[in-house]
């Protein structure tokens, strides 16, 4: 079961019944994971914002995390991060494109998310003087 909604400026959720762990994504980038059993398995999201960047920017990952002791997140570039177990953001200014996988670990196995932050190479461009 899926559900989505989206967020204008204040929301309300109010949820009847029994549920299984389900993340829930707002157009804001918040996460709302719904369900009435707390004892399931590991869940976590992972987002970039911005997903794209130029050399030498910054990009800000945010984990959350539901049913977790630890929650690490690595990069491809060799990058490691402790975030709070039930979430957080890191900022990040790798040097190339790098995927981020967030690894959740609780007492019922282990959950993973990726999200990528690509660095656009732009070409040197030159002007040359126009010649009549």
């Amino acid at each position: 079961m899926r559900r989505a909604f989206e967020l204008v400026r204040t929301f309300r959720v109010v949820i009847a019944g029994s549920f299984a762990l389900l993340p829930l994504s707002f157009t804001t980038g918040c996460t709302l994971f719904m369900g009435s059993d707390r004892s399931t398995a590991p869940a976590v999201t992972l987002a970039a914002n911005p997903t794209e960047i130029s050399p030498g920017a910054t990009s800000t990952l945010s984990a959350v995390a539901a049913n977790v002791t630890t929650l690490v997140i690595t990069g491809s570039d060799g990058s490691n991060y402790n975030i709070n177990p039930t979430g957080g953001t890191q900022t990040v200014k790798p040097s190339k494109t790098t995927t981020y996988t967030a690894t959740a670990t609780g007492s019922k196995g282990q959950a993973t998310a990726t999200a990528t932050v690509t660095v656009t190479s732009h070409a040197n461009l030159q002007s040359e003087p126009h010649v009549r």
